[in-house]
């Protein structure tokens, strides 16, 4: 009896020791909030006031090229009501050919002449103190389903544009897992840590209407429903176990899709986050989700402590394809606040937007370990990777053609002690 209890008390002591390192570790482990909640398009600067009083603190804004004054209004309302500005050089997918603001040209990107005076400009506003506080970053994104750009080669846009203008990068990465890239190590391989925010976006649509009709074979995507096409045209349909999806997913699937996307770009990818985008537009004929099914959703992804910023697509955006936008059951009983949704996702489920996150820090052309200095030991590193086809300022390569030669030790010298 004498040995059962002492072995019982054993037990016990090993159950509470463990009981206490367990919350311990809980508590040194942080949990994930929201950092940002933000806007897409934001076409009317004056918008700034009522979405910052309603507890958004960020704004995509869409620039054309040369547009300076567009960009001018931008900075002034960011700095009037404190909001945090990711700046979206305007491309083909929505003025045509004539608005391209970079090209890839025989594999090397060139910058266009009349985009560059909008890239000075958010430099120059990025240099000071009040810029370097509320810009998140550029958004490089460039359609790769629709233009033939991979990801490899969006992360050479963002080495490019983080050497020559020393600015933080947003990306779109449209579903990293669905497009070939599984793991941390396929990610790094490409260079890609180089994207400071790795946006993830997910369609609240269920299907795209392709030539072959309204049917699950019309798409792009893992077709779950093969047997049963109708599951294509409501996805919220009890009999749908298994939703079809597109090539950004959908409601209902976004949120599985965030975790493996986040499975890929790690915890933290460079010195940013991995953000959700949500939007909320039909094609065609698509079904489009209510406030109630788009405040469940966001309320579910907002409590999942996956993602660190949810930002929306601009509800009244007009663009071709898009002929329905989400106004039914909206929680404005009047039904004339576009925002009033977004006020009740922040108050319901998101709260206090996280004081600690952070602008991701950016490597001075030639920094090649991120310390802020141009130094020596940057020398090494470009020495020790020296004639080697690799990407990224980390590895040396300064202007991000692919190679570690001269022209990088060139730039390394010009900025060394600077």
């Amino acid at each position: 009896m004498y040995k059962l209890r002492y072995i019982l008390s054993v037990v016990l002591v090993i159950f509470v020791i463990a009981l206490v390192a367990t919350d311990n570790l809980l508590a040194q482990t942080p949990t994930r909030k929201v950092c940002y909640h933000g806007v897409d398009n934001v076409s009317n600067v004056n918008d700034f006031t009522v979405l910052r009083n309603y507890g958004i603190n960020l704004v995509q804004a869409i620039v054309n090229e040369g547009d300076l004054n567009k960009l001018n209004s931008y900075i002034q309302k960011a700095e009037e009501t404190n909001m945090y500005l990711i700046i979206w050089p305007n491309g083909p997918h929505f003025c045509g050919s004539d608005c391209i603001p970079w090209n890839l040209v025989n594999g090397v990107w060139v910058i266009d002449e009349a985009e560059k005076p909008i890239l000075n400009r958010i430099r120059e506003w990025y240099q000071t103190g009040r810029g370097r506080d509320l810009l998140i970053g550029i958004n490089t994104f460039q359609e790769p389903r629709n233009d033939g750009i991979t990801l490899a080669q969006q992360v050479a846009l963002t080495n490019k544009i983080k050497s020559e203008y020393n600015l933080p990068i947003a990306n779109w990465i449209d579903n990293v897992v669905d497009t070939g890239i599984s793991s941390k190590a396929q990610w790094q391989a490409i260079g890609a840590d180089a994207i400071d925010w790795p946006i993830s976006w997910t369609h609240c649509i269920p299907f795209y209407q392709g030539s072959g009709g309204n049917t699950c074979q019309s798409l792009t995507c893992e077709i779950a429903n093969s047997s049963n096409p109708s599951c294509c045209l409501n996805q919220w349909a009890s009999s749908c176990s298994n939703k079809c999806y597109g090539p950004e997913g959908t409601c209902g699937y976004g949120l599985e899709k965030m975790k493996r996307d986040r499975a890929v770009v790690g915890e933290n990818a460079n010195y940013g986050v991995l953000l959700q985008a949500f939007e909320n537009v039909g094609y065609n004929n698509a079904h489009v989700p209510t406030a109630d099914q788009m405040y469940e959703e966001a309320c579910r992804v907002a409590r999942s402590g996956v993602v660190d910023m949810m930002i929306w697509y601009d509800w009244d955006r007009s663009y071709s394809g898009y002929t329905k936008t989400l106004h039914n059951g909206q929680f404005d009983p009047e039904g004339k606040d576009r925002w009033a949704m977004l006020k009740k996702i922040t108050d319901d489920c998101i709260g206090t937007l996280s004081p600690n996150c952070v602008s991701p820090a950016i490597l001075k052309p030639g920094d090649a370990n991120g310390d802020g200095r141009v130094d020596g030991t940057d020398y090494v590193i470009w020495l020790i990777h020296y004639n080697q086809s690799i990407p990224g300022p980390s590895n040396g390569n300064f202007n991000s053609d692919g190679v570690v030669d001269g022209a990088d030790y060139v730039i390394w010298l010009t900025n060394y002690n600077v």
